[in-house]
């Protein structure tokens, strides 16, 4: 015996794991933790150990693992993507939007061993993180478990998003003017289950956060599908939100840093834009797909024929109003997926330490997590959400009898829902 942590007395134990737990057995031997002789508790390696079972002078006691919370910091994580319709004067407007919601997972980021025995538990309301220290912010998003891995991620506010199509009338629908929605400031939070030994059990996924080293609220950006494929440059006005120089402090691997890369092959404007499996149907037409992905894009049940129609010479062009609810996803588009693989970094606070070391042991890549988008669980029972789509034709533009130019592109669409994103798009008919 000796005297040990707040006073009390002492002795060294030994341990046999069992199941998630260590049993000790008291014994003169094995130093690797200590127990208090009054079965109160163990006091090592600065936690605090729930114990059961003993009474003084009893010979074994049950040990609650040690948990280690703490977080990361991916450089963006992929919420949403809106499609365009054809031409200036149309346009899609989300109201109460999933356009920054969707069900995501983590588990492809941990090795067999803790991909088997991650849990999700995840606090509804988002807090900002900065230096290990949560504070209540106003995100305006919600999330909640769908299941053991994954979480729905909501928006909780009123909120109108409105995306148009190119400014040429006559080009019908250019997916350049898609955009990705793209979260700039998102944490990961994460609790490490360890025995006494410091060796790690398992592994909790606590959902998202924000870091106020950006700015207190969630940082999320439209990015058009023509800055990423390279067709269309970006202003520095436009890029400098992406450079994401707030995070230049914190840990990242070498040769990495904290602004997104691109455009071109192998960057993250790639990885980005191929959420949007029509990102390049501009630059290269022919590998623009020819029919909707039937695993991710449900035909809406009542499929209203949405027209583009030029107007006749002295006309002026038809305009189409059209408000569908977001429906019931069909089963056989429950199997769309996109996931990225996203760069990371650690605050100071836990570069070195004992939780930043641990998660680092889960990984499959050292520097990666993946992020998963799969069919939005909220859609599977009810939403709310609507969207009006405005369908304008291009003008006729009268030069002698006829029109110049001439609108030779498809004039009737079919409207599918994204299942990934719960928004619109339009499909051309002919």
């Amino acid at each position: 015996m000796s005297a040990g942590l707040n006073g009390h007395q002492t002795i060294s134990p030994s341990f046999v794991k069992v199941d998630s737990t260590q049993v000790c057995t008291l014994s003169a031997s094995s130093p690797s933790c200590l127990t208090t002789v009054n079965g109160l508790g163990l006091g090592s390696h600065n936690a605090t150990w729930g114990c059961g079972g003993g009474t003084a002078g009893g010979n074994s006691f049950k040990v609650v693992p040690k948990t280690v919370p703490g977080y990361i910091n991916p450089k963006y994580m992929i919420v949403g993507v809106t499609y365009a319709p054809p031409g200036p004067s149309s346009s899609v407007n989300y109201l109460n939007s999933t356009t920054v919601s969707t069900t995501n997972s983590v588990g492809n980021t941990f090795t067999s061993t803790f991909m088997t025995s991650l849990t999700t538990a995840a606090t509804a309301d988002l807090k900002g993180w900065q230096a290990g220290i949560s504070a209540t912010i106003s995100s305006g998003l919600t999330q909640t478990s769908t299941s053991s891995n994954s979480l729905e991620l909501d928006q909780a506010v009123s909120r109108s998003y409105s995306t148009s199509g190119a400014a040429n009338p006559y080009t019908g629908i250019n997916h350049d003017y898609d955009i990705v929605w793209v979260w700039l400031n998102p944490v990961e939070l994460f609790t490490l289950n360890q025995d006494v030994a410091g060796h790690l059990l398992s592994l909790q996924w606590n959902g998202h956060g924000v870091s106020t080293l950006d700015q207190p609220s969630p940082d999320i950006y439209p990015m058009y599908v023509g800055w990423l494929n390279g067709d269309i440059a970006m202003t520095p006005s436009q890029a400098a939100p992406i450079r994401r120089t707030w995070a230049a402090g914190e840990l990242w691997p070498t040769g990495k840093g904290p602004g997104l890369t691109g455009p071109g092959a192998g960057t993250e404007f790639e990885t980005i834009a191929k959420a949007d499996p029509y990102w390049q149907c501009t630059p290269h037409p022919t590998l623009c797909p020819a029919t909707p992905d039937a695993t991710r894009y449900t035909l809406t049940p009542n499929n209203p024929d949405l027209l583009y129609l030029q107007a006749p010479v002295g006309g002026t062009p038809i305009t189409q109003v059209y408000t569908d609810s977001y429906t019931k996803i069909a089963t056989q588009a429950q199997g769309g997926s996109y996931e990225a693989t996203v760069g990371f970094a650690f605050e100071k606070t836990f570069g070195g330490s004992i939780f930043g070391n641990g998660f680092k042991s889960t990984l499959k890549v050292s520097d990666q997590i993946s992020e998963k988008n799969t069919w939005d669980h909220k859609l599977a029972t009810t939403n709310t959400s609507t969207a009006t789509i405005t369908m304008t034709g291009p003008p006729c533009v009268v030069v002698g009898n006829t029109c110049n130019p001439v609108y030779n592109k498809s004039t009737q669409f079919d409207l599918y829902e994204d299942s990934l994103y719960g928004t619109f798009f339009l499909n051309p008919v002919n």
